[in-house]
């Protein structure tokens, strides 16, 4: 799956500092925070997401009412196809429900906390897109018990028929955790490990991302494969960290310090036997050095489709500057033919010359849109090369395809 990176979003909630209760605080957290952006952000290893589509809520010491009222203006004021969420705070499990912190929250005041659940369902109503959550807090595993799986309702059956739908579901959720439903608990996240500055799940979720795995397909991991990779290398980062810890006589990480078995679960607005949920689809590219050419070919189409993409946002600004213009004229003529009686010349004289001014520029603004729908063609006319190129490189494994650039002036 390729993502258009002008209507691909992000928001980044939590905090690594906490105003009542400084105790708490967490350097890796914002460490984490920070290796989120960067890679969302990034057009050669991430999604290559706009800043301006970019929420950062991280360690912002507002009242929650307020912060998820920014959010809900952030997602009403665009059209959003996808929308990445990632979370990185304390957490706690109350009545099955997860709750995380913000920077302003009060530990012993539940009001200020997020309510996970809750939260998730405002951002379905609101955004109406895809949606992908990575949660990295304590008790993030309670989540997975409130996502049953939805039987599909007869008239949903044309819906799912679809074979568009089945490839790319245009609705749905799936959530990422850092813990389990069966070992709810804390997650580790301290500020001394030795090699690793972030949490110790965001460490081995974004090293992957990062890295990538050579026994994945090259065009990008689905959520599933995250977390079935995840499974096997928090055990190995686990150990990695132990030695060194024992090295330095400290006390090495056990059960007790917490339940690091990733999980992962859909909420689709449609479910079907053929598997039509978020968590199949191929999200995140494959950065493994031996993809190189798959990564190549799947950054040149993001960035590509993204300068289509806007170029066709462009000329809908232009034919819409050239309606006003219109009107003008419409406006004009008829003000010049209420007046062709009268025998006084100077008035249809300056209402004509109003005229062929506004024709002027209406005619100017005309050609700026035709310039624009050859340049949006242009455009149009190389994804489609570099599209063409990722189905060969598919088939044939063409290396030569490694030199091809269309997109020079990134």
């Amino acid at each position: 799956m390729f993502f258009n990176p002008a209507k691909t979003g992000l928001i980044v909630l939590g905090a690594s500092e906490f105003t009542h209760e400084p105790e708490l605080n967490r350097k890796v957290f914002r460490n984490a925070r920070d290796a989120a952006v960067s890679y969302f952000r990034s057009p050669n290893k991430g999604l290559g997401i706009h800043g301006k589509n970019i929420f950062d809520g991280f360690d912002q010491d507002v009242p929650k009412s307020e912060l998820i009222l920014k959010i809900d203006q952030f997602l009403s004021e665009r059209e959003l196809a996808d929308v990445f969420i990632y979370i990185c705070s304390h957490g706690a499990s109350q009545e099955s429900i997860l709750r995380f912190f913000l920077a302003s929250s009060t530990p012993d005041d539940e009001d200020t906390w997020v309510n996970f659940e809750r939260f998730l369902d405002r951002i379905e109503q609101t955004a109406l897109c895809r949606i992908y959550c990575v949660v990295d807090c304590c008790a993030s595993g309670v989540i997975h018990k409130h996502s049953p799986d939805i039987s599909i309702p007869p008239e949903a059956a044309a819906y799912v028929s679809n074979a568009e739908t089945l490839a790319l579901p245009k609705r749905g959720s799936v959530i990422l955790s850092a813990n389990n439903a069966t070992n709810v608990g804390t997650v580790y996240a301290h500020d001394s490990l030795p090699g690793i500055d972030l949490p110790l799940f965001s460490h081995c979720f974004f090293d992957l991302l990062n890295s990538g795995n050579p026994n994945r397909a090259g065009f990008g991991f689905s959520v599933e494969q995250i977390h079935d990779d995840l499974t096997r290398k928090i055990p190995e980062a686990i150990v990695n960290v132990n030695e060194a810890l024992s090295a330095e006589g400290a006390e090495v990480i056990s059960d007790e310090h917490g339940t690091m078995v990733p999980e992962y679960s859909d909420r689709p607005v449609f479910d079907s036997v053929n598997g039509n949920t978020i968590s199949r689809i191929g999200v995140f590219p494959n950065n493994d050095a031996r993809h190189e050419l798959a990564s190549r070919v799947s950054r040149s189409i993001r960035i590509n489709y993204d300068r289509v993409s806007r170029q066709w946002d462009r000329i809908q600004e232009l034919e819409a500057a050239v309606e006003p213009l219109e009107a003008k004229i419409g406006s004009l003529e008829a003000q010049i033919q209420a007046i062709l009686t009268d025998d006084n010349v100077e008035p249809r004289k300056s209402l004509l010359d109003q005229m062929k001014l506004v024709e002027g520029q209406k005619n100017g603004e005309i050609k700026i849109v035709q310039r624009a729908r050859r340049n949006a063609r242009r455009l149009a006319i190389a994804l489609i090369l570099v599209l063409s190129a990722a189905l060969a490189a598919l088939i044939f494994d063409v290396n030569p395809l490694l030199d091809l650039r269309i997109d020079r002036s990134e």
